[in-house]
């Protein structure tokens, strides 16, 4: 079981006055980033992947400087190795599911083949299609998927990336409870298959127990409470992934 060392500091005050202050080191293996809407949970994964920059972020993976705004510092987004999955797929309507999967293979990526940071386990093509069950979709353009379709394409592109580390942007929005279920069985397969070290970013109860050994709460830019999912969040949870997220 691989874990990833995670070191983050990110402070930033928007114009309508929220203000984000965040200072946590942990060890990442699944990791939920829990809080509701509004929480800071988007500005945090945005500094992460390095899509946004704050008034005052350091970031280190494994000890390694990724972000420091005090000394000029910032690995640009293409070479963090981070692979992120939000909440719409994002996919090339333009090209088949197999060429937007092989779009972000390392070998067709130049920026890739320099990248900092070397994945710990080579991810490959054809792993990644059996685990995902993309055979049959390979041939076909997004536009004539499912939703659950969609997202399983997009994870798949994800993980082909070859990523030090993978977010997962709400992975269950916008589903039906019956696809819900299926993504969140795929969700389980990939990080058991590949033991990517793993960031959820979720408001709901049910996926932080069902995917996360680790989580994070956020409230109002603030980290809250650091633990277990049932120690910081006791309580009944039904595990039947049929039931309404809560």
């Amino acid at each position: 079981m691989i874990n990833m060392r995670l070191d983050l500091i990110c402070k930033h005050e928007f114009p309508d006055g929220f203000a984000i202050d965040v200072d946590l080191s942990c060890e990442v293996r699944a990791m939920a980033l829990f809080g509701p809407s509004g929480s800071g949970k988007t500005t945090i994964l945005s500094t992460i992947a390095g899509i946004f920059i704050p008034n005052l972020a350091r970031i280190a993976i494994d000890q390694q400087i990724i972000s420091d705004t005090n000394k000029n510092i910032w690995t640009p987004i293409e070479k963090r190795s981070i692979g992120v999955t939000s909440q719409h797929s994002m996919l090339f309507e333009h090209k088949t599911v197999r060429q937007n999967l092989e779009f972000g293979m390392p070998k067709n990526r130049k920026w890739k083949r320099k990248a900092s940071f070397v994945t710990k386990k080579k991810i490959e093509f054809d792993e990644v299609i059996d685990v995902l069950e993309l055979g049959t979709l390979l041939e076909r353009y997004p536009n004539t998927l499912s939703g659950g379709e969609q997202r399983r394409v997009a994870i798949g592109r994800a993980i082909i990336s070859q990523p030090r580390l993978l977010i997962l942007d709400e992975p269950l929005s916008a589903l039906d409870h019956i696809l819900r279920q299926r993504i969140l069985n795929y969700l389980k397969n990939v990080i058991d298959a590949w033991d990517i070290p793993t960031i959820i970013i979720t408001h709901s109860k049910l996926v932080v127990h069902e995917l996360a050994d680790s989580v994070i709460i956020l409230d109002k830019g603030r980290v809250i409470s650091i633990g277990s999912p049932s120690s910081v969040l006791p309580g009944p949870i039904q595990s039947r992934i049929s039931m309404a997220l809560a």
